[in-house]
């Protein structure tokens, strides 16, 4: 049979186009439109992925239609949307439906899944009105990708903060030790690890007492989003008391991560005594921006470097991804995330010390997923593992086979065998540790504000918070937030009094514009410790 080349069959053929162009290209737009103060640059190499796969596919619809006639291009095209749709929510399937599903289950269930949705779609495909919905839904659906990137790119530029002036500051009797601050991404405090994950976290917070620190049994961030936590400590003030009112979440978090990276009151504190500043984070958006002297740049995979870290994201979404990597793997390609291991600090920045006092910032994705370690061996994946989550009910936890659980203890003997490492070098070092939140797994936290305090909110708020100060420090205040980190370390090693910030928390949606609910610190705390206990 020869195809319809009538005016009617090239219209067939345009729509078709549309189609399939539109649903090549909306991933990777809500891909930028998600992450856009990531940076990610789409009219780089990473718009050729969503270009050749249209193209791929506008070809073979032509072929089709060159063969089989218009409307077989017009099914092809609606299989395509639908097939595009689809695939992307395969991860939500292996989450959430075939947890414990093996590798061979998972892809029978796909082939089977994708096989009916496929001929499903070929078939309504025949009919004019469905190719009209596609083609409708697919420009509204890049559109309203576009609109979000523009309205990012024009309403995300940083703000301007009521940023902290830093006092003139002169440096105590002696010389002046190394000080590390280190962020364990989504590392709740040791109450909940026993709680929530039945982890012994008292026995690493003894360890680090061991060593000299100060641990607190319950510590909490006064934001439960990265950006907001940690550049309230940097910043020795509260994120959002900074900004103006309600701020735009875009140029709130654009700011705030230029915060992080660098531009800081206690960056600019510890140079003002001179210090060298060292950095290093393996989540994209908190990478170097030049205003440190040693950045530490993550380990980034070898397939990774080829494919691109958000290509790989959307892949990663797939059914496509576990059979992709497992052959990446057996050509010899590590398909791990990139990362940043504690004792690359030490390892990496000692030459750095030897120039004068180090202060140095490092900001580690783990145990935040995606899973570092493989199991009890604690070896470093080398593919990305499936987010498993298992509950039996509000108060009892299973842990996870692959997991939360098993990532912190590999986590505690690794950072613990850093301090170690650090400590040999410079005994006097002052080492601060924190979570910027929860581990993120149970709800977000809008109970508390209706005043209702359940664990598992509380879990959101709870982090991991340890302070190493000298010896002549031992007696001073033990701050009650993280927001009080460097004005306890720089009162330590100077002859000024900084002031301690009061506990604060806040619940923020990261939406459009911020509306920060104040939570009451003592619907925080556990009962057993409210009213001064």
């Amino acid at each position: 049979m020869t195809g319809d080349t009538t005016a009617s069959g090239r219209r067939e053929l345009a729509l078709a186009a549309v189609i399939v162009g539109a649903f090549a290209f909306r991933p990777f737009l809500e891909l930028i439109a998600d992450n856009g103060a990531e940076n990610i640059d789409f009219l780089g190499v990473y718009g050729l992925y969503p270009l050749v796969l249209a193209l791929l596919t506008i070809g073979l619809a032509w072929a089709v239609s060159r063969r089989f006639g218009a409307m077989r291009a017009r099914q092809l095209a609606v299989a395509f949307a639908v097939l595009m749709v689809t695939l992307l929510e395969w991860d939500r399937v292996e989450e959430d439906i075939l947890t414990d599903a093996s590798g061979l289950v998972l892809t029978v269930v796909a082939l089977v899944l994708y096989s009916a949705i496929a001929v499903v779609a070929w078939r309504l495909g025949r009919r004019a009105p469905v190719r009209d919905f596609a083609v409708v839904a697919g420009v509204l659906l890049v559109l309203l990708q576009v609109v979000r990137v523009v309205e990012f790119e024009v309403s995300s530029d940083r703000i301007s903060l009521e940023r902290t002036e830093v006092p003139e500051l002169a440096a105590g009797g002696g010389e002046l030790p190394d000080v590390y601050y280190f962020v364990l991404d989504g590392y709740t405090n040791p109450r909940n690890l026993k709680r929530f994950f039945d982890v012994d976290g008292g026995s690493f917070a003894d360890g680090l007492r061991e060593r000299g620190f100060r641990v607190a049994d319950e510590m909490y961030t006064p934001y439960p989003l990265t950006e907001l936590s940690v550049g309230s400590t940097l910043s020795w003030d509260y994120a959002t008391e900074m900004a103006p009112e309600r701020p735009r979440w875009s140029s709130l978090a654009q700011t705030l991560q230029h915060v992080i990276t660098g531009d800081n009151p206690t960056v600019e504190a510890f140079e003002s005594l001179g210090y060298r500043f060292a950095y290093g984070s393996d989540r994209p958006v908190f990478r170097c921006q030049g205003l440190e002297d040693f950045c530490l740049e993550p380990d980034q995979p070898a397939f990774s470097r080829v494919v691109g870290e958000h290509p790989l994201a959307i892949l990663r979404q797939t059914p496509l991804a576990r059979p992709i990597e497992e052959g990446a793997e057996k050509l010899g390609f590590d398909t791990g995330p990139p990362h940043i291991e504690p004792s690359d600090v030490p390892a990496e920045e000692a030459g750095l010390a030897e120039d004068g006092p180090l202060f140095s910032v490092t900001h580690i994705l783990s145990p935040h997923h995606p899973w570092r370690y493989a199991g009890e061996s604690c070896e470093l994946r080398t593919t990305v593992s499936p987010v498993v989550y298992r509950f039996e009910d509000r108060d009892s936890v299973v842990p996870p086979t692959i997991g939360y659980a098993d990532n912190l203890r590999c986590l505690n003997r690794d950072f613990t065998e850093t301090v170690d490492e650090i400590l040999a070098r410079d005994p006097d070092a002052v080492i601060a540790v924190q979570g910027d939140h929860g581990s993120r797994l149970f709800s977000v936290g809008e109970e508390l504000v209706d005043g209702e305090a359940d664990a598992e909110s509380r879990e959101v708020f709870g982090i991991l918070y340890g302070l190493r100060l000298p010896e002549r420090c031992e007696n001073e205040p033990f701050p009650e937030t993280p927001v009080g980190t460097f004005p306890a370390i720089l009162t330590c090693l100077t002859e000024t009094d900084l002031p301690q910030p009061e506990p604060r928390h806040f619940y923020v949606e990261p939406e459009d514009h911020l509306e920060p609910e104040e939570i009451p610190h003592d619907l925080l705390v556990s009962p057993s410790r409210r009213g001064g206990s």
